[in-house]
Protein backbone atom coordinates (compact mmCIF):
# COMPACT_ATOMS: atom_id res chain seq x y z
CA UNK A 1 0.00 0.00 0.00
CA UNK A 2 1.45 3.71 -1.42
CA UNK A 3 0.54 6.18 1.59
CA UNK A 4 0.47 9.17 0.35
CA UNK A 5 3.44 11.91 1.06
CA UNK A 6 1.30 14.08 3.14
CA UNK A 7 2.04 11.53 5.83
CA UNK A 8 5.56 11.18 5.39
CA UNK A 9 6.33 12.35 8.98
CA UNK A 10 3.71 9.84 10.70
CA UNK A 11 3.93 6.78 8.27
CA UNK A 12 5.36 3.37 9.12
CA UNK A 13 9.34 3.17 7.28
CA UNK A 14 9.03 0.95 4.52
CA UNK A 15 11.52 -1.89 4.10
CA UNK A 16 13.77 -0.08 1.64
CA UNK A 17 14.25 3.13 4.54
CA UNK A 18 15.54 0.48 7.03
CA UNK A 19 19.23 1.38 6.70
CA UNK A 20 19.26 4.38 6.73
CA UNK A 21 16.56 4.30 9.36
CA UNK A 22 19.47 2.17 11.79
CA UNK A 23 22.30 4.65 11.02
CA UNK A 24 20.60 7.27 11.97
CA UNK A 25 19.52 5.62 15.13
CA UNK A 26 23.02 4.41 15.99
CA UNK A 27 24.79 7.78 15.21
CA UNK A 28 22.29 9.70 17.87
CA UNK A 29 23.81 9.90 21.21
CA UNK A 30 20.47 9.54 23.47
CA UNK A 31 19.55 6.35 21.35
CA UNK A 32 23.11 4.93 22.26
CA UNK A 33 22.71 5.72 25.99
CA UNK A 34 18.95 3.66 25.84
CA UNK A 35 20.83 0.54 24.34
CA UNK A 36 23.61 0.68 26.74
CA UNK A 37 20.75 0.83 29.73
CA UNK A 38 18.55 -2.06 27.72
CA UNK A 39 21.49 -4.59 26.61
CA UNK A 40 24.70 -3.55 29.25
CA UNK A 41 27.73 -4.95 28.32
CA UNK A 42 26.69 -5.45 24.70
CA UNK A 43 28.85 -3.34 22.21
CA UNK A 44 26.69 -0.94 20.18
CA UNK A 45 28.43 -2.32 17.15
CA UNK A 46 26.84 -5.68 18.20
CA UNK A 47 23.90 -4.70 18.53
CA UNK A 48 23.87 -2.27 15.03
CA UNK A 49 25.01 -5.69 13.25
CA UNK A 50 21.45 -7.13 14.73
CA UNK A 51 19.65 -4.45 13.19
CA UNK A 52 21.16 -4.22 9.96
CA UNK A 53 19.81 -8.02 9.81
CA UNK A 54 16.74 -6.86 10.10
CA UNK A 55 14.87 -6.38 6.73
CA UNK A 56 11.40 -5.98 7.56
CA UNK A 57 9.65 -3.80 10.22
CA UNK A 58 8.57 -7.21 11.18
CA UNK A 59 12.19 -8.74 11.59
CA UNK A 60 13.07 -5.99 13.69
CA UNK A 61 10.17 -6.31 16.31
CA UNK A 62 11.27 -9.75 16.48
CA UNK A 63 14.12 -9.42 16.77
CA UNK A 64 14.58 -6.22 19.60
CA UNK A 65 10.83 -6.23 20.79
CA UNK A 66 9.38 -9.31 21.28
CA UNK A 67 11.63 -10.82 24.00
CA UNK A 68 11.42 -7.40 25.64
CA UNK A 69 7.36 -7.59 26.07
CA UNK A 70 7.42 -11.40 27.57
CA UNK A 71 9.76 -10.32 30.23
CA UNK A 72 7.91 -6.87 31.02
CA UNK A 73 4.01 -9.47 30.98
CA UNK A 74 5.97 -11.55 33.34
CA UNK A 75 6.93 -8.93 35.44
CA UNK A 76 3.99 -6.69 35.57
CA UNK A 77 1.08 -8.67 35.06
CA UNK A 78 -0.45 -11.99 35.22
CA UNK A 79 -1.00 -12.13 32.05
CA UNK A 80 -2.39 -11.10 28.96
CA UNK A 81 -5.14 -12.86 26.53
CA UNK A 82 -7.24 -12.09 23.54
CA UNK A 83 -9.81 -13.78 21.65
CA UNK A 84 -9.39 -14.28 18.29
CA UNK A 85 -11.54 -17.05 17.29
CA UNK A 86 -13.83 -15.17 15.70
CA UNK A 87 -10.94 -13.20 13.87
CA UNK A 88 -9.49 -14.10 10.70
CA UNK A 89 -5.75 -14.06 10.34
CA UNK A 90 -5.61 -13.66 6.67
CA UNK A 91 -7.52 -10.72 6.77
CA UNK A 92 -6.73 -6.89 7.98
CA UNK A 93 -8.34 -5.10 10.76
CA UNK A 94 -8.50 -1.75 11.82
CA UNK A 95 -7.83 -1.40 16.39
CA UNK A 96 -8.61 1.63 17.60
CA UNK A 97 -6.48 2.29 21.31
CA UNK A 98 -6.88 5.25 23.62
CA UNK A 99 -4.08 7.77 24.19
CA UNK A 100 -3.21 5.83 27.59
CA UNK A 101 -0.34 4.55 26.23
CA UNK A 102 -0.07 4.52 22.28
CA UNK A 103 3.34 2.69 21.70
CA UNK A 104 2.78 -0.01 24.36
CA UNK A 105 -0.83 -0.71 23.30
CA UNK A 106 0.22 -1.39 19.77
CA UNK A 107 3.10 -3.19 20.73
CA UNK A 108 1.48 -5.84 23.05
CA UNK A 109 -1.33 -5.76 19.98
CA UNK A 110 1.13 -6.86 17.78
CA UNK A 111 2.65 -9.40 20.22
CA UNK A 112 -0.69 -11.13 20.82
CA UNK A 113 -1.55 -10.82 17.02
CA UNK A 114 1.56 -12.59 16.17
CA UNK A 115 1.19 -15.20 18.50
CA UNK A 116 -2.46 -15.84 16.82
CA UNK A 117 -0.67 -16.19 13.70
CA UNK A 118 -0.61 -12.73 12.15
CA UNK A 119 1.67 -12.54 9.56
CA UNK A 120 1.98 -8.98 9.82
CA UNK A 121 1.44 -6.61 12.96
CA UNK A 122 0.56 -3.07 13.71
CA UNK A 123 1.10 -0.15 11.70
CA UNK A 124 0.74 2.95 14.12
CA UNK A 125 0.40 6.90 13.79
CA UNK A 126 1.08 9.43 16.48
CA UNK A 127 0.56 12.90 15.42
CA UNK A 128 -2.29 15.09 14.62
Amino acid sequence: MTIPSIYDDIRPFEPNELPAVYKRLLANEQFRQVLAYLYPGVPTEAIGKKMTECKTCLDFQLAFCYKFLEELMAKASKGLDMDVKDVDVTKRYTFVSNHRDIVLDSALLDKLLYDAGFKTTCEIAIGD
